[in-house]
């Protein structure tokens, strides 16, 4: 979805599947698995499951950007290594989080479902939060960075707090003077920013929900915010905080009951929910 869109825009845009996704492998190398190192991380239970490992993670997405700027892409003369970004889902979302701060390349992150820069304390008696804290890592914000978030569904877990999304991404990133949006929509589930598994591939039975309005949706804030942080165009921030989205009022897609914020320093805008810019 992503990809395609944003290639219809003059971007120059590649798909990663990393370790247990899509056409990757399920299981590391057999030479990773003998003991190379960054092979896995040690504080991830998943070194080698379909959850993949979070070093496997980001250096998929640090990959994809070798292979951008690398001879062996035949658009490469068209890529500027100085104006690169990357968007995740889910997992990928927390891989982003992460290739940001150890990649000074990349100059802007979009995460769909969801931006992730703190753990909650070990010791939380919150099987989510649990679940999530092993899933991804604590990073210090570098990248203006926007979380496109679902609002509920199946199988991604709120972990009863509403405002969790806005603790964990977005007030990091905040707190640290980056620029970052938080923009939950309304209805949407955490497959509906997906694509649908073709054949020969693992879906875990979990298949792609997302409808086109939705993938619309989720299209404009991407593009828009590209749009501003990679391709420098300051008239994009006021498609980030229009009242209209593709032609509907924002308030028929922005969720109801999670929080929205925007945070855009370099123009001035610090608005607790997006209501208010």
């Amino acid at each position: 979805m992503g990809g395609r869109d944003l290639a219809g825009h003059g971007y120059v845009a590649i798909t990663i599947d990393p370790q247990g996704v899509g056409r990757s492998d399920l299981l590391a190398h057999p030479a990773c698995r003998d003991g190379l190192p960054n092979c896995g991380d040690l504080d991830n239970l998943f070194p080698e499951s379909v959850l993949g490992s979070q070093t496997a993670r980001v250096d998929a997405v640090r990959s994809g950007l070798d292979y951008l700027a690398s001879p062996a892409n035949p658009f490469a003369r068209r890529v500027d290594s100085r104006r690169m970004g990357a968007a995740g889902h889910s997992l990928g979302g927390s891989a982003v989080s992460s290739a940001q701060e150890v990649d000074r390349r990349i100059r802007a992150i979009v995460a769909w479902d969801m931006l992730f820069a703190r753990r909650y304390p070990a010791l939380t008696l919150d099987p989510c939060k649990t679940l999530l804290n092993l899933a991804a890592r604590d990073v210090s914000p570098r990248a203006p960075a926007m979380s496109l978030n679902s609002d509920g569904g199946r199988p991604f877990c709120l972990t009863g707090d509403p405002e969790y999304q806005r603790w964990a991404g977005f007030e990091p990133w905040r707190a640290a003077g980056v620029a970052s949006m938080l923009v939950p929509i309304r209805n949407a589930e955490h497959m509906d920013f997906a694509q649908q598994a073709g054949p020969g591939q693992i879906d875990l039975g979990l298949p792609a929900t997302g409808s086109e309005a939705e993938l619309k949706v989720f299209a404009y804030y991407t593009r828009a915010w590209f749009d501003r942080y990679l391709a420098g165009d300051s008239s994009a921030t006021d498609r980030l905080v229009a009242p209209r989205v593709d032609g509907r009022p924002r308030d028929q897609v922005v969720s109801t009951w999670l929080p929205s914020a925007a945070y855009l320093p370099q123009d001035g805008i610090d608005c607790p929910g997006l209501s208010r810019c």
